[in-house]
């Protein structure tokens, strides 16, 4: 199957397919999960959601989906959020999602062992479809062109 692509200046160029994601909800409450899961279905970026109560058997579950980005709630039924982020990040199954962090407040505490587990970005509660969408984009710039873009709007 050819590349489609578009004449632009006299010159072709390849036609870019808008960015879809996969997404892994985790999150101990199903009231809460239904939540996002419905949020996150108002978003063009977002092609498929999957969900699980908690972080037990995510490894594998990544092995056999391949999701973009995984949001992971901030008070887990199991354990510090933290250490079940960089568990999951230690064992990457062919793939290496990205993490969002869903939780009541971000403070530099958070920010700072966010930082460490490898949690990309942050979403507050309560949220809505922008606050969503913004965090979803943002977690999946590369840390590497955050600081290049942050550096560059001085």
């Amino acid at each position: 199957m050819a590349e489609q692509s578009v004449v632009v200046g006299g010159a072709r160029a390849p036609v870019r397919k808008p960015l879809r994601i996969r997404v892994l909800v985790i999150d101990p409450y199903p009231v809460t999960r239904v939540r996002v899961k419905d949020t996150l279905r108002g978003l063009e970026i977002v092609e498929s959601v999957g969900e699980k109560s908690s972080s037990q058997g995510v490894v594998e579950l990544l092995g056999d989906i391949p999701f973009n980005v995984v949001m992971i709630d901030d008070e887990p039924s199991e354990g510090d959020v933290f250490d079940i982020v960089k568990e999951i990040r230690r064992h990457p199954a062919g793939q290496k999602p990205v993490f969002v962090l869903v939780c009541k407040e971000v403070n530099d505490e958070v920010r700072e062992r966010g930082q460490e587990a490898g949690i990309r970005s942050y979403l507050v509660k309560p949220f809505d479809l922008r606050a969503m969408e913004k965090a979803l984009r943002e977690a999946l710039v590369p840390p590497d062109r955050k600081s290049t873009r942050l550096n560059s709007s001085h």
